[in-house]
């Protein structure tokens, strides 16, 4: 006799499987029964042991949890396997009843999950059984997947997920011009946004100095609290004594500055100071809704889209030719600016001549 817990789920949902497993291949003789029914008959079995596992009642012997369940399951000729692997098996029957308690501890849960993969009913294997199973059990792989893919997704888009071929790429350049390694060299470059704030820690990786430029001082801010960046400041002459000093050192050190690369990258040229390797994050492909122009703080940037978004993009487009004229040195600027200006002019349909389209000195 096989006792069970009555007002368990998934307790009758396993009987229920059990029983037309012995009736329909060992032709019966199996009797089931809640033990609320017929716990009284067996006085030396505490009501807990009843709740905790089922109990296989025989005239020889008495068994619970994954014994019991092997062997009833062992009436089925083509089930006999089991048991055999629990009495003959290494460590198996220790690891069949850490999961039958596992199991039992878990029941409620356990029975959710086994109520849509399995049927309402759990019913001995045929093919179309275990074709609908199978196609049951690849459907919830494919939603917890996709479900997963909420947390993937942090460390796949943004800075984490483009962190490795950052790397990558400033390992390439070391390779390639600087003898393997970055020690020594300054590496200039702006935005620390989603894509551009895994430049600090890539080129500290390297062994290279940093200083990263941003006109948003959250951006800064999110870098130093995730330690992609080591240093901030808003004052140029301190952070080109940081970097000055690690240079020297031949130490790793990234350094966010706050400031406008349209202005600040100028200003270092105009000084003559010159980065070892310069590259750019900026929102430069998007003028309107992305890129900051100098002279604006982000507040009146913000006010300005909304007020004049021609004006907006006219005053962006100026910086951006300042900016990439600082990049790729001074003569570049006698080059670009003016193509850029006519561009401008034709695209805007603004004279040449605008005010914000004006190159200082």
């Amino acid at each position: 006799m096989i006792i069970f817990d009555g007002d368990c789920g998934f307790c009758r949902y396993c009987v229920e499987y059990a029983r037309a497993v012995t009736d329909v291949e060992a032709g019966g003789g199996v009797r089931y029964e809640p033990y609320q029914r017929v716990a009284a008959q067996y006085p030396d079995i505490a009501v807990e042991e009843f709740k905790a596992s089922i109990r296989l009642i025989t005239p020889a012997a008495r068994y619970s949890g994954a014994a019991a369940a092997f062997h009833v399951l062992a009436l089925a000729p083509r089930l006999r396997g089991w048991l055999w692997c629990y009495r003959f098996v290494p460590l198996f029957a220790v690891v069949a009843e850490m999961l039958y308690r596992f199991t039992a501890r878990h029941r409620g849960a356990v029975y959710q999950v086994a109520r849509p993969l399995f049927g309402a009913r759990l019913l001995p294997a045929d093919y179309t059984r275990t074709s609908g199973i199978v196609i049951r059990g690849i459907g919830l792989a494919s939603l917890f997947a996709f479900t997963s893919w909420w947390w993937q997704a942090a460390g796949l888009i943004g800075s984490q997920g483009i962190l490795q071929g950052t790397f990558e790429t400033f390992g390439a350049v070391a390779r390639t011009h600087f003898n393997g390694t970055l020690a020594g060299r300054f590496v200039l470059t702006a935005g620390l946004g989603g894509m551009g704030g895994a430049q600090p820690l890539a080129v500290t990786m390297n062994g290279g100095v940093a200083l990263c430029i941003d006109v948003d001082p959250t951006r800064i801010e999110r870098r130093i609290k995730t330690r992609y960046l080591d240093r901030e400041t808003d004052d140029l002459e301190t952070a080109l004594a940081w970097t000055d000093e690690a240079r020297a050192g031949g130490e790793a050190v990234s350094v966010g500055l706050l400031g406008n690369c349209a202005e600040v990258e100028p200003e270092l040229l105009r000084r003559g100071w010159r980065p070892d390797i310069v590259t750019d994050q900026t929102s430069a492909h998007d003028p309107l809704g992305g890129y900051v122009p100098a002279g604006l703080s982000l507040e009146e940037a913000a006010s300005l889209r909304v007020s004049d978004p021609t004006d907006y993009q006219r005053r962006a487009y100026a910086s951006m030719a300042h900016h990439v004229g600082a990049m790729v040195g001074g003569n570049a600027v006698k080059i670009l600016y003016p193509a850029l200006t006519a561009w401008l002019s034709k695209r805007l349909a603004a004279p040449s001549n605008n005010e914000h389209l004006h190159q200082p000195g």
